[in-house]
């Protein structure tokens, strides 16, 4: 950055953006350096990188799309749980993606269901971050139970990078740490596609963990205690938490 302080980018960022239609009122000194952190201190590619996400959340409605109805038939086959604390106070996640019915619901024609329950999703997430004493949240994602007939379908594979795509790109710098737990194989099928959708640094904050618990569970518990994991990762880790439990972790 030079001699330019990050206020004074903050600064000439803010003015830009105040130029708008209004809907940048909304956002807070921490969204606007989110924004400009991302693009490297370069106020010009965060403006547009911000108009984007204005115009696309009134493209999908997502300033209301926490309070949608979801039909069971998501909230069954795509669970998640939002119910975590970090040993800082960081909010945790659990997404138990090996267990998700995607291939399913897609090849049944759900595709516009899904989309609607992604957007209530990240609408709840960013909901929860916003209301913590952190900016940034920590995500357990569980692989146990993912196979390659899965990942190998082309429309599956797209709707998981989209997901992915349309995250990084509407919230940036978001991410402290995203632990991957359970990785099969076939995850080496879909992660160089994955891989081409995340930023360098959502990727250095990737932790890959097959399912050797003695090698994941020290770096998961480095991040969130055991009373701060998600209900979801008690839920579907019983012999870890009978495990944690006797050992007397806190």
């Amino acid at each position: 950055m030079d001699t330019i302080t990050e206020n004074e980018l903050l600064l000439k960022f803010k003015d830009l953006m105040n130029q708008g239609d209004g809907e940048e009122a909304k956002f807070k000194d921490c969204d606007y350096l989110r924004f400009l952190r991302a693009r490297n201190h370069q106020v010009d590619k965060a403006e547009q990188m911000m108009a984007k996400h204005l115009e696309w959340r009134k493209q999908v409605n997502f300033d209301t799309a926490d309070t949608w109805e979801i039909p069971e038939i998501m909230i069954n086959g795509f669970p998640y749980f939002l119910d975590g604390v970090d040993k800082d106070g960081r909010s945790a996640f659990y997404f138990p993606v090996g267990r998700w019915q995607m291939r399913q619901l897609v090849v049944g024609g759900y595709k516009s269901e899904i989309e609607r329950h992604m957007y209530h999703s990240m609408a709840k997430l960013a909901k929860i971050v916003e209301k913590s004493k952190r900016e940034q949240f920590v995500v357990i994602v569980d692989l146990a139970g993912l196979s390659y007939w899965q990942v190998a379908h082309y429309d599956v594979v797209q709707m998981m990078l989209r997901v992915l795509r349309e995250y990084e790109q509407n919230f940036p710098e978001r991410l402290h740490a995203a632990v991957v737990i359970n990785a099969p194989w076939a995850l080496n099928i879909i992660f160089p596609s994955i891989k081409s959708v995340l930023t360098g640094n959502t990727i250095q904050k990737l932790k890959i963990f097959d399912s050797n618990s003695s090698n994941f569970l020290p770096h998961l518990l480095d991040l969130v205690p055991p009373k701060g994991l998600p209900d979801g990762f008690r839920e579907h880790n019983p012999k870890l938490v009978s495990l944690l439990r006797n050992g007397n972790n806190n």
